[in-house]
């Protein structure tokens, strides 16, 4: 079975996630071009469709592979004709400034800021489809990166009355 290598990109900026909606939920990915790495691909791929630099790359989760239906296959994209499926590197980011990029042709779907909690429930609706595994990959990271960023926000600011000087202001994790 010939498999495409490939990345999707989870950019973040605090309680939400860039993504698009059409019929199903789109992150930027592609595939990774040959003497490229999965991080090189992340970056080139979200610059090419959120056109963002995207920093802070982390690989997020263990390889996934995916077999493709005849159907998806035979969609008229010239690159997918070679190829039984793919097997994708997840990387997660955090995004810049917009700059000026080119968008691919076929990225017809436009990516905005998305609560993450949106975007797990219309994951978990999406049960069933051909992308079913993908999907809940794509869950357990939304699900890690909304865990870690509430145990941050737990770390709160207490501020000690003390009554012979000014009050002091001390960190202290919170239940």
């Amino acid at each position: 079975m010939r498999l495409r290598p490939r990345v999707e990109v989870f950019c973040f900026r605090g309680p939400k996630v860039l993504a698009g909606y059409r019929g199903y939920v789109l992150f930027p990915g592609g595939g990774i071009d040959p003497r490229e790495n999965a991080v090189e691909a992340a970056k080139r791929e979200f610059a090419e469709e959120a056109s963002r630099r995207l920093t802070n790359c982390t690989i997020a989760h263990p390889q996934t592979t995916q077999k493709w239906s005849d159907k998806y296959k035979s969609d008229g994209k010239e690159w997918k004709k070679n190829f039984d499926g793919g097997v994708t590197t997840w990387v997660t980011g955090s995004s810049s400034d917009e700059i000026q990029a080119l968008k691919h042709r076929d990225f017809e779907t436009s990516l905005e800021w998305k609560p993450v909690d949106e975007v797990i429930e219309k994951l978990k609706s999406l049960k069933g489809t051909d992308w079913a595994n993908d999907n809940l990959t794509r869950i357990a990271i939304l699900t890690a990166h909304n865990k870690m960023r509430l145990d941050r926000v737990k770390r709160a600011a207490i501020i000690t009355p003390r009554f012979d000087e000014y009050p002091v202001l001390s960190w202290k994790d919170t239940p």
